[in-house]
């Protein structure tokens, strides 16, 4: 039983988590799907964007590694770079499926994360699941089919369904690339959240460097940002945001756990949704509804029986359940948050 304290403690970190990535969402849209300036001229920077966020989290990550003393990394570089490519790749096709899809309808997309990371977790990160497992993923499989299915789509302000299903099927299948090798890196070596913020981070930007230098995105972004100066406003609020929801979670988790947390991330899918629906007009149809009330629910209770089951191995096997969630629960959800969200 939690003491009063602690209870007002993750009331305050739930509420911070839902309003820092609600609030970073809606600005993510802003920037991806709505006009700028009179000219209404579209923002179609994803490297770009990609760049400015890893290149900021990694210095933030780096500023607060140096201002205490935090343990020396000892995970191999190579696991850094290659993750490294999974994510820039994940992050760069969801922000582009945001041109050719509404909003709900790619967090619905990418809450299909669990089947390419379950399968390639198999196959490459040699995992095994549960029944439980496969039973969740079953399940939000026919709920995502059961969202997206239209009997005829209507095309507007450039939206092309099948162009954004394509995206977004590349995005999860680089999401699960990019479980199965974590899964390889941390049998080897569990880095701690901030040093897998910062190397990721920093092979991240080394990429985006490379690739806004050699094509003319880098000189474009610039122009456009000189046109229209009020996208480098949404642009911090969302970089912003999206460092303080990660120290949330980072809180949370180490203070609470993961099932906590599981709740949360699953409510906040459900509130960016409604918000979208709300501040942009994406209307959903009844059926849409019933179909993301399936998948949410199916997220939440899969993360309850994981994190059930995580627990009482831990028992059986004796371990410092504390010290296994700092050691190895908070960089493990920490970057499952940020390749789930497509905004950090």
């Amino acid at each position: 039983m939690l003491l009063r304290h602690q209870q007002l403690k993750l009331i305050g970190l739930a509420i911070a988590i839902l309003f820092c990535y609600s609030l970073s969402a809606i600005f993510q849209e802003k920037v991806l799907r709505r006009p700028y300036g009179d000219k209404n001229e579209r923002f179609t920077f994803a490297f770009a964007f990609a760049f400015v966020q890893s290149a900021i989290y990694a210095t933030v990550a780096k500023g607060v590694i140096m201002s205490h003393d935090h343990p020396k990394n000892e995970t191999p570089q190579r696991y850094y770079c290659i993750i490294g490519v999974f994510y820039v790749l994940g992050k760069v096709t969801s922000y582009i499926s945001l041109r050719y899809i509404p909003y709900p309808t790619q967090v619905v997309g990418k809450s299909a994360k669990p089947i390419p990371v379950m399968l390639l977790g198999v196959l490459i990160g040699r995992k095994t699941y549960t029944v439980y497992k496969y039973i969740f993923v079953v399940i939000i499989v026919i709920g995502v089919a059961l969202f997206s299915f239209k009997e005829k789509y209507d095309k507007k302000d450039g939206e092309d369904p099948i162009l954004g299903i394509i995206f977004i099927s590349v995005s999860l299948l680089m999401d699960g690339f990019l479980g199965a090798f974590e899964e390889r890196m941390r049998s080897v070596s569990k880095p701690t959240p901030l040093n897998l913020m910062l190397f990721m981070n920093a092979w991240n930007t080394l990429y985006l460097t490379i690739f806004l230098l050699i094509s003319n995105e880098g000189v474009e972004f610039f122009y456009f940002c000189q046109r229209n100066p009020i996208v480098i406003r949404d642009l911090s609020i969302v970089v912003v945001l999206g460092i303080c929801g990660q120290f949330c979670i980072t809180s949370m988790i180490s203070n609470f756990g993961a099932l906590p947390l599981s709740l949360v991330t699953t409510l906040r899918k459900f509130v960016t949704v409604l918000l979208s629906v709300i501040i942009f007009n994406n209307v959903l149809s009844i059926r849409q509804w019933i179909a993301a009330t399936i998948i949410f629910t199916a997220l939440f209770l899969d993360g309850y029986f994981s994190k059930k089951g995580k627990k009482k191995d831990k028992q059986k096997e004796n371990v410092d359940v504390e010290e296994d969630k700092v050691k190895n629960g908070i960089a493990n959800e920490v970057f499952n948050e940020k390749t789930d969200d497509t905004k950090l």
